[in-house]
């Protein structure tokens, strides 16, 4: 999730919708109104029945603080938005983003966007679509497994590592 660009991806049954929102300093009275651009329009593309959000957690190696704060700012204001329109939240680690996509911890952008391609069919515009392709299919996985069902398409070892590692975050256990 950026300033920049934002990829949004909703699977509904096997209908997969791909989106990536972008926003450009020179289009926004102040940094306040491009966030909040960006927040309304997350939200206008997840439907009410979403059952689970997966967002990336916020790493980044940004040299300019101001740069660094308003990525904070806008990943903290997504998540409060989204958790007070009632939706289950969960953060993703990149290196779980990674592994779920790839197999492996470590992947550069191109490897992510020819895993959604290579694994789920999916050809995707960007990074920031790819990477929302795949959080988009861990949080279809989780609630498969969530409510004891056959996950499809089956996962590999490193996919299960990823969930079982988020799951037992999300309860709590070390």
């Amino acid at each position: 999730m950026s300033l920049t660009g934002t990829g949004v991806c909703l699977i509904d049954g096997d209908k997969v919708t791909l989106n990536t929102i972008t926003s450009l300093p020179k289009d926004f009275n102040d940094i306040h109104d491009r966030i909040d651009s960006v927040i309304e329009r997350v939200k206008f593309y997840i439907p009410e029945h979403t059952q689970l959000v997966c967002i990336e957690e916020a790493f980044f190696h940004v040299k300019n603080r101001k740069s660094a704060m308003n990525i904070l700012a806008l990943g903290y204001m997504v998540r409060r938005e989204m958790i007070r329109a009632g939706y289950r939240l969960i953060d993703v680690a990149a290196m779980q983003l990674k592994k779920y996509a790839t197999g492996k911890s470590k992947a550069q952008k191109d490897q992510i966007m020819m895993w959604v391609l290579k694994r789920w069919g999916i050809e995707t515009q960007d990074n920031n679509q790819a990477d929302a392709c795949v959080l988009a299919h861990l949080a279809k996985a989780y609630i498969q497994d969530e409510n004891f069902e056959i996950i499809t398409p089956p996962l590999i070892t490193p996919q299960a590592q990823v969930i079982a590692a988020i799951r037992a975050k999300q309860e709590g256990i070390k």
